[in-house]
């Protein structure tokens, strides 16, 4: 109907039946689901991190313009050609070791905190920046720069661990075992995401009343999947994107804006719904 394409333009689904034109009225009518869900599961990506200087690695100029995936970032080229991977690894490492939580990872933070909600982060992040911000539940779905291991005799590695391997000649060996097949946890190309990451996060949107997308493209499979599955459970969508997205069809309220600026925004929102 010619209702449907209106609010569909305007970037909410025809069941709601409001017309909300102003960015404002979107963050209101989300405050208020985030207020009468009990369980809120954040889907975080790259754009979640922009903000505290980890720029997204598919834009232009980005880490795969730079290292492309095909050959730094495959499992099966670590395993023959570790120094590949370890010379991609140190541009990574350099860019966590400044990185700080930001006012978006903040606002998460504070929501969980303020809320008695469960609150779930799913991310495809590997910075580890909403556990430094103080998120308590949260499944890093492709792994994590900020702790490591060795695929030979299994000794597990520090964020600082890992410091002192990228200081060491190309590629680092591991100090237990002499092995060169030593990495971040970092899930690469072609490398089994671990199961308790796959059942975790399934099981967290499948009892999901509602879904906020942040930051991510919804490009990158399986993450990918989350939203549909989301969907298909009966939970509500809302997509918080600078950009817009192939998925865009399925949100319920979809907001284009950076993540720093609008989660304090919605977090200021959520607390006047509550007053």
């Amino acid at each position: 109907s010619a209702a449907s394409d209106v609010y569909k333009r305007q970037g909410i689904n025809a069941e709601y039946g409001l017309k909300l034109s102003m960015a404002d009225d979107k963050l209101k009518l989300l405050a208020q689901l985030i207020k009468d869900s009990s369980s809120i599961v954040f889907f975080t990506g790259a754009g979640m991190s922009v903000e505290s200087g980890i720029p997204d690695f598919r834009s232009p100029g980005g880490l795969w313009t730079k290292y492309p995936p095909e050959v730094y970032a495959q499992f099966d080229t670590f395993l023959k050609e570790p120094e590949r991977f370890w010379q991609m690894c140190l541009d990574v490492e350099h860019l966590l070791r400044d990185a700080q939580p930001n006012k978006g990872h903040e606002a998460i933070v504070e929501l969980e905190n303020t809320h008695s909600k469960k609150v779930t982060i799913l991310t495809q992040n590997i910075d580890g920046l909403h556990g430094l911000a103080g998120s308590s539940r949260v499944i890093e779905l492709h792994g994590s720069g900020r702790s490591g291991k060795c695929f030979d005799c299994n000794r597990k590695f520090s964020s600082a661990d890992i410091r002192s391997l990228a200081e060491q000649p190309l590629p680092p060996s591991c100090p237990s075992c002499n092995s060169k097949k030593v990495k971040p946890d970092v899930v690469l190309f072609g490398e089994a995401l671990p199961n308790e990451v796959i059942h975790g996060s399934q099981e967290a949107v499948k009892q999901c009343q509602l879904l906020i997308v942040v930051g991510s493209s919804l490009v990158v499979a399986p993450a990918n999947s989350i939203p549909r599955m989301a969907k298909a459970a009966g939970a509500k969508l809302a997509f918080i994107n600078k950009d817009s997205t192939a998925m865009d069809e399925l949100a319920d309220i979809l907001i284009i804006g950076e993540a720093g600026v609008v989660l304090p925004k919605l977090l200021e929102h959520v607390k006047n719904a509550s007053l």
